[in-house]
């Protein structure tokens, strides 16, 4: 199946942070991967820090009538064109009142906005293209808005496959949000193949480092499973990778990690720069949601993102307008290559920290002569410099860059490190 005909079989079901649509796109993803995908889930009123899990939410009907009967507002038209989260309310409301409950985006005068309010109570409200709402008539309107929120589950899926090191690579993304085709499904499509893909890999080698592959709802999602986790992530994840916002022919953005020094702002820019892919950095400063929780202070577990068309940076973003005729084929695969190539890349590496607590003395290990000069200094220059980056983030290609040695003489540097047991391997 072409990628862009799954993100069309998946574009129409309703999504939320818990609920129906979730658990049958994960089901028509896993699918998609041979069943491969574990549907998994947290319990609705489920804590995590002051975070709780929510209710699950399914609207039944929603609609608003004009004085003639037609639908202004009609969910069954467009799952955007009610806020996300409402409560249900039925009655008449002059226009004055009406408009209060209406959302529309001046600046995007003929799309409908994605608006959401999951954690509020009896609340309630509805979107329309701000040209509509310009043409609104002095007259009574009646609202019909049924949804049902009760306890339930918040599903996610997971792939996760071993390799022969516990230490893995997690890429994650996002199945929560309703009837948007870039900042939604381009992540779980492009992941989806990237699962096959993996499989197709192990097939015929052995994987030197373990992959999970998360399909989580947004912000929740990631807090839930990393409080579950947090243990077992903390001593093995290597690297993280949010793919969002990827089913876009331009050219791609590396949302940086905090510091712009972890593992994986190292293999994103390794592997954009080998592959002369055309591609601009961004701040941490502008990150998404699901950066921010691998990246705050007290997880702090490598975390970046490479985007096509960034988040809040297009004007069809958390619109009606980021459709499927905003993304193409050609963009997921463009998308999916180049998560392939990073999965590559960790395949291709070796990872190495210094096993001493300071410097080792180096002349125990023979790598030092007996008489200190400044000459004996540049003998084990090289030496040393590279057991200073052997901190458990760098690969080869890292180190050669840091420490100004040339990858052959590098490799006979490691080496002798590795056989003299100063370093190790992780």
């Amino acid at each position: 199946m072409k990628l862009i005909s799954l993100v069309k079989y998946l574009f129409k079901i309703p999504r939320s942070l818990a609920g129906e649509g979730n658990r049958k796109t994960l089901k028509i993803i896993s699918s998609n991967c041979k069943n491969k995908i574990k549907i998994k889930s947290f319990i609705s009123g489920d804590k995590f820090e002051n975070w709780t899990v929510p209710l699950e939410w399914k609207v039944k009907n929603a609609y608003v009538l004009d004085y003639k009967g037609k639908k202004i507002i009609d969910y069954a038209r467009n799952n955007l064109e009610i806020v996300q989260g409402s409560s249900s309310f039925k009655g008449f409301l002059n226009k004055d009142e009406l408009k209060k409950k209406i959302f529309t985006l001046k600046k995007n005068p003929n799309s409908i906005p994605y608006i959401t309010n999951y954690y509020s109570k009896n609340t309630w409200g509805v979107c329309m293209a701000y040209n509509n709402f310009l043409r609104l008539k002095n007259e009574m309107y009646y609202v019909n808005i049924e949804t049902i929120k009760k306890n339930g589950k918040m599903n996610y899926g997971e792939f996760f496959v071993k390799g022969q090191s516990k230490k893995e690579i997690i890429f994650s993304t996002y199945i929560c949000h309703p009837q948007m085709a870039n900042n939604e499904l381009s992540g779980p499509v492009v992941l989806s193949a990237l699962v096959n893909k993996i499989l197709d890999y192990k097939r015929k080698n052995k994987l030197k480092f373990s992959y999970r592959v998360l399909f989580l709802p947004e912000t929740i999602g990631s807090i839930s499973f990393i409080n579950s986790n947090f243990s077992n992530l903390k001593k093995n994840v290597l690297s993280v990778f949010i793919v969002t916002c990827v089913g876009t022919i331009e050219k791609f953005k590396l949302i940086h990690s905090r510091y712009k020094n972890s593992t994986s702002d190292k293999i994103a820019e390794i592997v954009l720069n080998e592959n002369n892919c055309k591609w601009e950095p961004r701040s941490y400063l502008h990150r998404g949601s699901d950066e921010r929780q691998w990246c705050s202070p007290n997880v702090n577990i490598a975390c970046c993102s490479i985007v096509t068309s960034k988040y809040g940076e297009y004007d069809e973003y958390h619109t009606s307008k980021d459709d499927l005729k905003f993304i193409s084929n050609k963009g997921l695969i463009k998308s999916l290559n180049l998560y392939f190539k990073i999965f590559i890349e960790f395949e291709n590496s070796v990872f190495y920290i210094n096993k001493t607590i300071g410097e080792p003395k180096m002349d125990v290990h023979g790598l030092y002569p007996k008489f200190s000069t400044k000459k004996t200094k540049e003998f084990v220059k090289d030496y040393m410099n590279v057991i200073a980056y052997c901190d458990g983030t760098n690969n080869l290609k890292m180190l050669s860059k840091y420490c100004n040695i040339k990858l052959l003489d590098l490799k006979k540097i490691t080496e002798t490190l590795l056989k003299k047991k100063i370093i190790k391997k992780i």
